[in-house]
Protein backbone atom coordinates (compact mmCIF):
# COMPACT_ATOMS: atom_id res chain seq x y z
CA UNK A 1 0.00 0.00 0.00
CA UNK A 2 1.41 3.42 -0.94
CA UNK A 3 0.49 5.38 2.17
CA UNK A 4 2.36 9.00 2.13
CA UNK A 5 1.72 12.11 4.44
CA UNK A 6 -0.54 14.76 2.32
CA UNK A 7 -2.61 17.18 3.56
CA UNK A 8 -6.81 16.66 3.03
CA UNK A 9 -9.06 18.92 3.03
CA UNK A 10 -12.52 18.15 3.47
CA UNK A 11 -15.77 20.11 3.59
CA UNK A 12 -19.75 19.99 3.53
CA UNK A 13 -22.37 22.69 2.86
CA UNK A 14 -24.32 23.95 5.80
CA UNK A 15 -28.16 23.46 5.93
CA UNK A 16 -28.00 21.84 2.61
CA UNK A 17 -31.02 20.18 3.26
CA UNK A 18 -32.83 23.43 3.80
CA UNK A 19 -32.31 25.26 0.61
CA UNK A 20 -30.77 22.30 -2.35
CA UNK A 21 -31.68 24.72 -5.12
CA UNK A 22 -29.24 27.40 -3.83
CA UNK A 23 -25.98 25.25 -3.40
CA UNK A 24 -25.72 23.38 -6.30
CA UNK A 25 -24.44 24.93 -8.92
CA UNK A 26 -22.35 27.77 -6.75
CA UNK A 27 -20.40 24.25 -5.08
CA UNK A 28 -19.83 23.14 -8.42
CA UNK A 29 -18.78 26.45 -10.04
CA UNK A 30 -16.64 27.12 -7.12
CA UNK A 31 -14.55 24.06 -7.10
CA UNK A 32 -14.20 23.91 -11.08
CA UNK A 33 -12.45 27.48 -10.31
CA UNK A 34 -10.30 26.26 -7.62
CA UNK A 35 -8.82 23.23 -9.60
CA UNK A 36 -8.00 25.43 -12.57
CA UNK A 37 -6.63 28.19 -9.91
CA UNK A 38 -4.18 26.50 -8.44
CA UNK A 39 -4.26 23.62 -10.53
CA UNK A 40 -0.17 22.97 -9.26
CA UNK A 41 -1.10 22.93 -5.59
CA UNK A 42 -3.29 19.96 -5.98
CA UNK A 43 -2.28 15.90 -5.95
CA UNK A 44 -6.09 15.18 -6.19
CA UNK A 45 -8.16 18.09 -7.34
CA UNK A 46 -11.33 18.87 -5.75
CA UNK A 47 -14.73 17.02 -6.87
CA UNK A 48 -17.90 16.10 -5.36
CA UNK A 49 -18.12 13.22 -2.77
CA UNK A 50 -22.11 12.20 -2.25
CA UNK A 51 -24.48 14.82 -1.74
CA UNK A 52 -22.93 18.40 -0.49
CA UNK A 53 -20.02 16.87 0.71
CA UNK A 54 -16.37 17.59 -1.27
CA UNK A 55 -12.62 16.97 -1.26
CA UNK A 56 -8.91 17.41 -2.79
CA UNK A 57 -5.70 17.16 -1.20
CA UNK A 58 -2.50 19.50 -1.54
CA UNK A 59 1.22 18.94 -0.69
CA UNK A 60 1.41 22.56 0.91
CA UNK A 61 0.08 23.91 3.98
CA UNK A 62 -0.29 27.50 2.92
CA UNK A 63 -2.17 26.10 -0.27
CA UNK A 64 -4.77 24.62 2.02
CA UNK A 65 -5.45 27.26 4.01
CA UNK A 66 -5.69 30.02 0.51
CA UNK A 67 -7.84 26.94 -0.91
CA UNK A 68 -10.25 27.11 2.44
CA UNK A 69 -10.60 30.79 2.98
CA UNK A 70 -11.36 31.25 -1.32
CA UNK A 71 -13.72 28.80 -0.80
CA UNK A 72 -15.90 30.80 1.86
CA UNK A 73 -15.55 33.55 -0.89
CA UNK A 74 -16.75 31.78 -4.09
CA UNK A 75 -19.45 29.99 -2.25
CA UNK A 76 -21.39 33.09 -0.56
CA UNK A 77 -23.97 33.35 1.13
CA UNK A 78 -24.04 29.76 1.46
CA UNK A 79 -22.25 28.47 4.83
CA UNK A 80 -19.31 25.98 4.37
CA UNK A 81 -17.82 23.58 7.09
CA UNK A 82 -14.16 22.68 6.43
CA UNK A 83 -11.50 20.52 7.35
CA UNK A 84 -7.63 20.00 7.03
CA UNK A 85 -5.62 17.53 7.87
CA UNK A 86 -2.26 16.32 7.85
CA UNK A 87 -2.07 12.49 7.62
CA UNK A 88 -1.30 9.27 5.89
CA UNK A 89 -3.65 9.01 2.55
CA UNK A 90 -2.97 6.17 -0.38
CA UNK A 91 -3.52 7.49 -3.98
CA UNK A 92 -2.40 4.99 -5.39
CA UNK A 93 -4.95 3.63 -8.35
CA UNK A 94 -7.25 6.71 -7.01
CA UNK A 95 -8.63 9.03 -9.98
CA UNK A 96 -10.78 10.83 -7.59
CA UNK A 97 -11.48 11.63 -3.77
CA UNK A 98 -14.21 9.29 -3.69
CA UNK A 99 -11.25 6.43 -4.17
CA UNK A 100 -8.76 7.45 -1.46
CA UNK A 101 -7.87 5.65 1.72
CA UNK A 102 -5.84 6.04 4.63
CA UNK A 103 -5.96 7.33 7.90
CA UNK A 104 -6.22 11.02 7.13
CA UNK A 105 -9.94 10.35 5.58
CA UNK A 106 -11.31 8.86 9.35
CA UNK A 107 -9.40 11.81 11.10
CA UNK A 108 -11.43 14.06 8.61
CA UNK A 109 -15.02 12.70 8.85
CA UNK A 110 -14.56 12.78 12.97
CA UNK A 111 -13.12 16.29 12.65
CA UNK A 112 -16.23 17.32 10.48
CA UNK A 113 -18.84 15.56 12.87
CA UNK A 114 -17.05 17.82 16.09
CA UNK A 115 -17.56 21.07 13.73
CA UNK A 116 -21.24 19.95 13.54
CA UNK A 117 -21.64 19.84 16.93
CA UNK A 118 -19.64 22.55 17.94
CA UNK A 119 -21.06 24.93 15.16
CA UNK A 120 -17.35 26.37 14.38
CA UNK A 121 -16.88 26.57 10.66
CA UNK A 122 -13.26 25.41 10.14
CA UNK A 123 -10.99 23.16 12.27
CA UNK A 124 -6.83 21.27 11.18
CA UNK A 125 -5.55 18.34 12.41
CA UNK A 126 -1.92 18.26 12.29
CA UNK A 127 1.28 16.95 13.84
CA UNK A 128 1.91 20.94 15.20
CA UNK A 129 -0.78 21.26 17.73
CA UNK A 130 0.30 24.98 18.49
CA UNK A 131 0.38 25.59 14.86
CA UNK A 132 -3.01 24.12 14.27
CA UNK A 133 -4.28 25.66 17.30
CA UNK A 134 -3.45 29.08 15.55
CA UNK A 135 -4.20 28.12 12.19
CA UNK A 136 -7.44 27.14 13.28
CA UNK A 137 -8.57 30.59 15.76
CA UNK A 138 -7.51 33.00 13.11
CA UNK A 139 -9.21 30.88 10.31
CA UNK A 140 -12.91 30.70 12.10
CA UNK A 141 -12.34 34.45 13.31
CA UNK A 142 -11.45 35.28 9.16
CA UNK A 143 -14.95 32.97 8.33
CA UNK A 144 -16.57 35.00 11.40
CA UNK A 145 -15.98 38.51 10.23
CA UNK A 146 -16.66 37.68 6.31
CA UNK A 147 -19.85 35.75 7.35
CA UNK A 148 -21.95 38.77 6.63
CA UNK A 149 -20.51 40.08 3.78
CA UNK A 150 -22.64 42.09 0.93
CA UNK A 151 -22.07 40.94 -2.35
CA UNK A 152 -20.40 44.36 -2.96
CA UNK A 153 -18.09 43.65 -0.26
CA UNK A 154 -17.42 40.38 -1.55
CA UNK A 155 -16.50 42.28 -4.79
CA UNK A 156 -14.82 44.78 -3.73
CA UNK A 157 -12.49 42.24 -1.63
CA UNK A 158 -11.98 40.42 -4.93
CA UNK A 159 -11.06 43.76 -6.90
CA UNK A 160 -8.67 44.55 -3.48
CA UNK A 161 -6.65 41.58 -3.86
CA UNK A 162 -6.11 41.90 -7.65
CA UNK A 163 -4.20 45.33 -6.21
CA UNK A 164 -7.05 47.30 -7.53
CA UNK A 165 -7.40 50.89 -6.46
CA UNK A 166 -10.50 52.38 -4.44
CA UNK A 167 -10.70 54.70 -7.59
CA UNK A 168 -10.47 51.16 -10.56
CA UNK A 169 -13.11 49.58 -7.56
CA UNK A 170 -15.62 52.10 -7.54
CA UNK A 171 -15.55 52.28 -11.71
CA UNK A 172 -15.86 48.84 -11.63
CA UNK A 173 -18.51 47.95 -9.73
CA UNK A 174 -20.39 51.62 -10.38
CA UNK A 175 -20.09 52.85 -7.00
CA UNK A 176 -18.55 56.03 -5.28
CA UNK A 177 -14.84 55.91 -4.07
CA UNK A 178 -16.44 56.76 -0.94
CA UNK A 179 -18.65 54.22 -0.66
CA UNK A 180 -15.85 51.68 -1.59
CA UNK A 181 -13.96 53.25 1.11
CA UNK A 182 -16.56 53.10 3.63
CA UNK A 183 -17.29 49.25 2.71
CA UNK A 184 -13.77 48.39 3.46
CA UNK A 185 -13.31 50.08 6.53
CA UNK A 186 -17.20 48.36 7.42
CA UNK A 187 -16.17 45.26 6.80
CA UNK A 188 -12.71 44.83 8.58
CA UNK A 189 -11.07 44.39 5.29
CA UNK A 190 -7.99 45.90 6.40
CA UNK A 191 -7.65 43.70 9.34
CA UNK A 192 -8.65 40.54 7.33
CA UNK A 193 -5.78 41.26 4.65
CA UNK A 194 -3.41 41.57 7.82
CA UNK A 195 -4.58 38.42 9.47
CA UNK A 196 -4.37 36.33 6.12
CA UNK A 197 -0.47 37.61 5.58
CA UNK A 198 0.12 36.78 8.87
CA UNK A 199 -1.18 33.03 9.12
CA UNK A 200 0.72 32.32 5.95
CA UNK A 201 3.95 33.83 7.56
CA UNK A 202 3.12 32.25 10.83
CA UNK A 203 2.94 28.81 8.11
CA UNK A 204 6.46 29.45 6.62
CA UNK A 205 8.01 29.93 9.73
CA UNK A 206 7.22 26.62 11.43
CA UNK A 207 7.86 24.95 7.59
CA UNK A 208 4.12 24.24 6.93
CA UNK A 209 3.88 21.85 10.70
Amino acid sequence: MNHTPSILIQGDIIGSKKEPLIWVDKLSSALDQLNQRYASAFTMPFSIVAGDGFGAVVNDLADAVTLVQRLQGLLAPVEVRVVIVCGEINQAKADNFNELHGDALLVANRCINQLKKTGKHFSIHCTDEALGLAIEGMINLIFALRKDWSVQAWATNAYHLKGCKQKEIAEALGITQQYVSKLMIASNMRLIHTCQADLLRLIALNNGG
